[in-house]
Order: C-alpha cells, then sequence, then structure tokens
C-alpha cells in the first residue's frame, strides 16, 4: 500500500514556497509515485512528450511532475495553461514575457503498512510576469541529507566553507524520521566532534548548493551561460530567530561579459528548511525596478 505524503507537510511546503517567492509570483507542487505519473503521459502537450521520446521512465515522471505544477503556477497568473517544450539545453522553455522555474527530487514516505518506504516525486514550479524588466526567477528543492564531502569540494569556494562554520547550528535535521538508513541525517549528543563538524558543514553546504541551482536558473534565460559553481560566491545569511530560513547573496566571478552584466541585477535570494527538504528561490530584477525602499534595502 502507497504512503501518500502527509497533507499537513504539503500544505507548510506550499506556505514555505509562498514566502520565498516575490509579489506577483505563483507556485504550484505537487507529489505522487511514478506508478501514479506514467499511466498520465497523455497529459502532456505533443511538443512536450517529444523532448522526452527517448528518456527513462524516471525522467518521464519527473518532466511530467514538472510541467503539471508549471500549467497551475502559469494559470495562477492568469497565463493560462501553456506547452513548456525544452530549450536545446533542457531548459524549460517558458513563454514570452513570463520567467518561470521547475525543480523536482525525491521524498521517502514511511508507514507501518509500507516496507521498504515508498519513494515519490516531488516537483514544484513557479511563474511571473516580467513584463519588460528582464527579470528572471530560479527555484530548486533539494533533500536534506547533507551534502557529500566528495561533492561539497567541487561546489563550495575556501570563502564559502569558512563562512559556513561561522553559522549557527543545524536544528532542522533533528526532526527527520527514525526510519531513515542515512544516520547522518539523525542528530544525537553523542556525536565525536569531527562528526558534529561534518554534519554542521555537510548540511549549511546543501543549503547553499540549492541557492546556487536557484541562481543559475534564474541567471540562465538572461545571459544563455553556463556558470559554474564555482564561478559564485554565496553568502548565507539565517533569519535572527530561526536559522531554518534566511536570505542569501550572490557575487558574480563568472568573466564572460554576459554574466558581468548580471551586476546591474540585484539577486534576491530566501531558503528554507525542514526534515525533509531545503527550498531556495532566487530572483533578478534590475537595480532600478526595486521600490527605493527595497533599493536602500540591498545596500
Amino acid at each position: 500500500m502507497q504512503a501518500p505524503l502527509d497533507q499537513d507537510k504539503l500544505a507548510e511546503l506550499q506556505r514555505l514556497w509562498a514566502q520565498l517567492l516575490p509579489a506577483g509570483s505563483a507556485v504550484a507542487h505537487y507529489a505522487a509515485s511514478s506508478d501514479e505519473l506514467l499511466p498520465q503521459m497523455h497529459r502532456l502537450f505533443p511538443e512536450e512528450a517529444h523532448c522526452i521520446s527517448r528518456a527513462v521512465n524516471k525522467r518521464r515522471c519527473e518532466f511530467l511532475a514538472g510541467r503539471l505544477c508549471a500549467r497551475n503556477a502559469l494559470a495562477d497568473i492568469g497565463a493560462g495553461m501553456p506547452a513548456i517544450p525544452t530549450t536545446d539545453n533542457r531548459a524549460p522553455q517558458f513563454p514570452i514575457g513570463l520567467s518561470g522555474s521547475i525543480t523536482h527530487t525525491e521524498l521517502s514516505t514511511f508507514s507501518a503498512l509500507s516496507t521498504p518506504p515508498t519513494q515519490l516525486i516531488y516537483a514544484a514550479a513557479a511563474a511571473i510576469h516580467n513584463g519588460n524588466n528582464h527579470g528572471s526567477i530560479g527555484i530548486d528543492a533539494e533533500q536534506s541529507a547533507p551534502l557529500e564531502p566528495e561533492t561539497l569540494a567541487i561546489t563550495c569556494r575556501q570563502s564559502e566553507r569558512q563562512r559556513l562554520a561561522q553559522l549557527p547550528p543545524v536544528n532542522w535535521l533533528t526532526t527527520a524520521s527514525n526510519n531513515s538508513n542515512n544516520t547522518t541525517n539523525n542528530s544525537t549528543p553523542d556525536k565525536s566532534t569531527e562528526q558534529q563538524h561534518s554534519l554542521h558543514q555537510g548540511s549549511w553546504a546543501k543549503v547553499l548548493f540549492s541557492a546556487k541551482e536557484s541562481y543559475y536558473k534564474a541567471q540562465y534565460p538572461l545571459t544563455q551561460l553556463f556558470v559554474d559553481f564555482l564561478d559564485v560566491d554565496l553568502h548565507l545569511t539565517p533569519d535572527a530567530n530561526n536559522p531554518q530560513s534566511g536570505s542569501f547573496s550572490i557575487d558574480n566571478l563568472h568573466t564572460d561579459p554576459k554574466a558581468l552584466a548580471l551586476t546591474s541585477n540585484i539577486a534576491i535570494g530566501r531558503y528554507a528548511c525542514t526534515a525533509e527538504l531545503i527550498l531556495t528561490a532566487c530572483y533578478l530584477v534590475p537595480f532600478q525596478q526595486l521600490s527605493p525602499a527595497r533599493s536602500k534595502e540591498q545596500n
């Protein structure tokens, strides 16, 4: 028997997404198993189905879940429910005058009747009208498990690692399900200092990783550039009362003129962490488009 994702948990994720995104945007999300999604492939438009004609079933399910979310987000801002094919670089191609972003990951659900746990595909999409201001939005969702050391080494600059060490203790993994086989997710008092350090650095590095993914998705429609993880220097700023949420800023170190042109844009980034997922959102907006209050806030 399938163990569906708790509706209260879905509602909480929806609330968190809404807090991360700028005014005027919409977000939709969806969680389902591959067995549920595969029979629904007919819901894709022909130009969308063509994009995954040679894909394996897992990729097809992720693609469908993302497109269903994107259509709902577009409908919520009055943009209808158009097809969203991909570009040659596999980026989602939203209609002209709209900015959007899609993300997907996996979630495990547990119940007394579910052994092993059910694997669900979790997808989310955000959309906003960008008019003539050339703004762009990017979102990302990642499993909350700490970033592996080998991945951390190629995604975090030395300056970022030093700042991660100064961040508050991680508090979003302590309520993770005890059913997980990944013991690094369960914070216990008797862990060695080295293990605690690894958990702290890996957990914050996962937030940083996701934030960089959001930034990449936001900048790509404006530059068409591949920006490496080490091409940006990201600063995380946890909220004073709760480090599970906060903001981030970006120093773009890419030397391409197109990337340098982004210095006239403000990267407005937010993150939120739960025991299961890390959510991030980045909105690139030209400096002159900000209200005077927000412009002063960014200085």
